[in-house]
């Protein structure tokens, strides 16, 4: 593999967090003036199969550790059955040090709700599901409100944007269990059950929430949707990566998937791929995109998550006074 140059390593476009550094990014008007919604418009121009084709070709896959390729995931979803299609949106992180998917949530919220009409659009949903980890108490307050606006905006409802397409997002919140990050157990969890996983077959995609064709996908995955749509991205493209051993979301470059360790940021190497000497990726700064101060526990520390010796975990937050 070759090694990209310095001047790409110096010139990284943020594609999923290019609006987390504008000023109330998780606001419906800042993410309209900077093309929130305008994938949508074309989205809902367009043929569903033609959408499930598209992300097929971009070869986006599963953002949630499996990989696997999320158009061919959408396509699993039988047709005229005369049963209701459902998407869940995996938002239970719960994996010590995991921290990529709580500041999507909490800086742009509404790339998410984008990313979950178009899915639903494609998929012949009417109804979405986001759980969210039961401790992320800030995230479910701000995707709620992110609910509200868009509905109040005519993105979501019976007719959105005059269509004939009508769909409306549920923000569950979870009780905590870590076993409910498994997508059958956050089903289970879901319907009101004790979260344990399911046996399988039958799968999700034609037994799924209710016993119904289900869509269960990753926060990054379907936020990935967007940029697929508008740009044709390809799987090389940006991932956010968090490291375990200082907790950070880290945007890494095309084709350079690092595996962080310690303070180094060094990738790991593996035969046949490109060892750096150097940090490959850009680390998000958490102390210019959060506000700590939204969560009054929380320690005033820039790495915004971060241990309180406790064996507690606290997120710092993008803003912060409409969570308090």
């Amino acid at each position: 593999m070759t090694a990209p140059s310095k001047e790409a390593l110096a010139t990284l476009t943020p594609v999923l967090t290019k609006r987390w550094l504008s000023p109330d990014a998780w606001k419906l008007d800042v993410f309209e003036r900077l093309d929130g919604y305008a994938a949508l418009r074309k989205a809902l121009a367009a043929h569903p199969d033609d959408l499930i084709a598209l992300i097929k070709e971009s070869g986006l896959r599963g953002r949630g550790g499996a990989g696997f390729p999320t158009g061919m995931k959408w396509a699993f979803i039988p047709q005229n059955d005369g049963k209701p299609h459902y998407l869940v949106v995996n938002a239970d992180e719960g994996e010590p040090g995991t921290c990529k998917d709580l500041p999507l949530m909490m800086a742009d919220p509404h790339s998410l709700i984008e990313g979950i009409i178009i899915c639903c659009y494609a998929i012949r949903a009417n109804r979405a599901f986001i759980y969210v980890r039961g401790e992320a108490i800030h995230a479910a307050r701000r995707l709620r409100q992110a609910v509200i606006d868009a509905r109040a905006a005519g993105y979501l409802g019976p007719s959105i944007l005059g269509s004939d397409f009508g769909l409306e997002i549920v923000v569950h919140s979870g009780a905590g269990a870590y076993i409910c990050g498994e997508e059958t157990a956050l089903l289970d969890s879901l319907e009101g059950y004790r979260g344990q996983p399911r046996l399988r077959p039958p799968f999700p995609a034609t037994h799924g929430l209710y016993a119904s064709p289900t869509v269960v996908n990753n926060v990054e995955t379907i936020c990935s949707v967007v940029p697929r749509r508008q740009a044709h991205l390809r799987e090389a493209d940006q991932h956010l990566v968090a490291g375990a051993a200082r907790p950070r979301a880290v945007r890494t470059v095309p084709a350079l998937h690092p595996v962080l360790r310690g303070d180094r940021r060094r990738p790991v190497h593996r035969p046949g791929r490109w060892h750096a000497a150097g940090p490959p990726a850009e680390v998000l700064d958490a102390g210019r995109l959060v506000d700590a101060a939204a969560d009054r526990r929380a320690p005033r520390h820039p790495d915004g998550l971060r241990g309180d010796g406790g064996g507690r975990h606290h997120a710092g937050y993008h803003g912060g006074a409409d969570l308090l």
